[in-house]
């Protein structure tokens, strides 16, 4: 279940988080070039996984039921261990992401648009 030991010809690690797995099968196609990608669709997976593993890369829909993005934003930014690993933040509901509710995360990038997300994925992890 985890990673193998990133070599320096390996690819880079991403987390992607959301609740629908159509959106998970595309945003995951549109990553898989660059990026080993990981899935997650329950909080206890995505607290196992960083528990164990440390992603190059995080998706984040924020509209996903389970967990409020900020918290989950603070405690990245807060862990020594995540405190570089980009977020890339989207929201497929009618309302976009807050920015003023992130915008104390440094390492918190907001999309409107989910069709950008492996162009925005590899400019910030290279």
């Amino acid at each position: 279940m985890n990673w193998e030991k990133k070599a320096p010809d390996r690819k880079k690690r991403a987390i992607v988080i959301d609740d629908s797995a159509p959106r998970i099968e595309t945003i995951s196609q549109g990553l898989a070039e660059e990026f080993s990608v990981r899935t997650v669709t329950s909080p206890f997976k995505l607290l196992s996984m960083l528990c164990t593993e440390k992603p190059d890369l995080i998706v984040l829909n924020s509209s996903v039921p389970w967990f409020s993005t900020s918290h989950f934003c603070c405690a990245v930014t807060n862990n020594g261990l995540l405190a570089d690993t980009p977020i890339v933040l989207f929201n497929t509901e009618n309302t976009s992401v807050n920015k003023g509710n992130i915008r104390e995360f440094h390492n918190c990038h907001i999309i409107e648009d989910t069709g950008v997300i492996s162009e925005t994925a590899r400019r910030l992890v290279s």
